[in-house]
């Protein structure tokens, strides 16, 4: 019985024909010129949100599918708040099953600032059947110039850097470049069901691929933390949100470990 020998570097028709074949069963062009960063755990990934939220100018849009009362989830309200108060367009789109523990002061001091902000699908209004029709995206874009997505929810246990059971493992990513416009698209599909205003001449700029930074090259750009920087112990917990059929309320809080 052999073994075929397979090529390390796979040629340019393989990859041609990879991406070909993504771009048939998403539906979706791939894009080009976009620059991608990895975020590892909590520690890397909140302040590197923020940061994008505090820098925003003009929009945010923030989508997730959980939100648990917490110390984390009050944070992310203060500077959305504050950036709304500044002017910036803040939209706040939480799903009603995933965020129904969101801290009701977060929810107040959004609204006092003028941030929008949705629930996606409330449960009130749905069938039994529908219940389990969530949104499980988490997204993040500012400024039409910069998102993020990934695993991450906002709640006290993906904070830290997965040195223990009770600090979440999970991956983040930092993007920009034309790829952020799927992103975007990601948001209205789901603001939609809730909003009919879905852009402002006043505020959406649709900037250009082309303007956005001539840094990047033509080939997509991988920026990635140094081996050394991955801890590893930070596999002690995957985070992701069961995926069954049965729609048990989410804990009202994160786990406290045994």
């Amino acid at each position: 019985m052999s073994v075929e020998a397979r090529d390390e570097h796979p040629t340019t028709d393989s990859v041609d024909r990879v991406r070909r074949t993504l771009e048939g069963v998403l539906g979706v062009p791939a894009t080009e010129g976009n620059a991608i960063e990895p975020l590892r755990n909590g520690d890397a990934i909140f302040p590197a949100m923020l940061e994008a939220i505090d820098e925003a100018q003009h929009t945010i849009d923030f989508l997730t599918f959980v939100y648990w009362n917490g110390e984390i989830g009050k944070l992310f309200g203060r500077h959305l708040a504050d950036r709304a108060k500044a002017g910036v367009r803040v939209r706040v789109l939480v799903d009603a099953w995933g965020a129904h523990t969101m801290d009701q002061s977060v929810l107040d001091l959004l609204d006092r600032r003028g941030a929008q902000v949705h629930w996606f699908r409330p449960l009130h209004r749905l069938r039994p059947g529908q219940v389990n029709h969530r949104t499980h995206r988490k997204v993040l874009i500012a400024d039409e110039a910069v998102g993020f997505t990934g695993g991450v929810g906002i709640a006290d246990c993906w904070r830290g850097d997965a040195q223990n059971e009770g600090e979440w493992r999970d991956t983040h990513f930092r993007i920009e470049g034309p790829a952020v416009d799927g992103l975007r698209a990601a948001f209205l599909d789901n603001w939609a069901e809730t909003e009919p205003t879905l852009f402002e001449d006043e505020v959406d700029a649709f900037p250009s691929i082309l303007k956005r930074d001539t840094r990047w090259s033509s080939a997509s750009a991988v920026r990635r933390r140094p081996a050394a920087a991955m801890s590893p112990r930070s596999s002690a917990r995957c985070c992701s949100w069961p995926s069954g059929r049965s729609a048990s309320p989410p804990p009202t809080s994160c786990p406290t470990p045994s």
